[in-house]
């Protein structure tokens, strides 16, 4: 079933989006990035910042590019990016301050003490292309991490010299379902050990309600997709897409 992409789709044409798939992305074009070229062999997850970097190049004319993984799915077509971000930019604190859309150039969720890369909002400029830059350099250099370690590690380290992280709109956990959501029955796997114990009881991000903007169903089979998604008159798909 290809109902979690053709969410994706749908979502993108009631808005005026471009969609991009990424079993429709071209063979690259290693001319188009040649400051890119050395890391060409970059495979598996970090995929997703080898296909973002190259959307970036050949869309300039792109502001936003939202990235959903192939296990997540918009459930409120409703929420457009637009008003989105607008309403981040009211709760963006930097120094106590209050920090317009115009200076953000990442959106990434805290799910409960790391960010996760599944869904994230990503600024096509020197800056957004930049980040992950330096996320796809620390990937192609440390074997064994993920995308979602390699943005991590690249923008930590980075903030010592070049303060990029007061570009970086870093959800809360509570705040997490503005960008997306998980299953209940996803927290309640992810976090039994804390909760059973008590440890963090209580500070879990909100399970997802079906006016939420993006459930994803992180590393769930696809028959246990499937079978959620049919409780709720909905389906299922495999591959990732962007949406910009």
């Amino acid at each position: 079933m290809r109902c979690m992409q053709d969410t994706k789709r749908a979502y993108a044409e009631r808005h005026g989006y471009a969609f991009f798939d990424e079993a429709g992305i071209p063979p690259f074009k290693w001319d188009m990035l040649p400051m890119y070229k050395h890391m060409a062999h970059v495979s598996g997850q970090f995929r997703k910042l080898q296909y973002l970097l190259y959307l970036m190049h050949a869309h300039p004319g792109i502001e936003w590019f939202l990235w959903l993984d192939g296990d997540a799915m918009v459930t409120n077509p409703n929420v457009t990016v637009e008003a989105r971000l607008q309403a981040l930019g009211t709760m963006f604190r930097i120094g106590g301050n209050f920090v317009p859309e115009r200076n953000m150039h990442l959106v990434i969720a805290t799910d409960i003490t790391v960010w996760n890369s599944g869904v994230f909002l990503i600024r096509n400029t020197l800056l957004g292309q930049h980040m992950l830059h330096l996320a796809w350099g620390t990937a192609a250099s440390g074997p064994g991490a993920d995308d979602q370690q390699s943005l991590i590690k690249a923008l930590t380290a980075a903030e010592r010299s070049n303060p990029l992280l007061k570009h970086v709109c870093s959800l809360r956990v509570k705040d997490m379902p503005l960008l997306q959501s998980y299953h209940e029955d996803k927290l309640e796997e992810l976090y039994a050990e804390p909760f059973k114990t008590g440890f963090m009881k209580g500070y879990g991000p909100p399970p997802w309600q079906p006016d939420h903007w993006v459930l994803h169903l992180v590393n769930w089979h696809w028959t246990r997709r499937a079978q959620l998604l049919a409780k709720y008159g909905m389906c299922n798909a495999t591959s990732s897409s962007f949406i910009g």
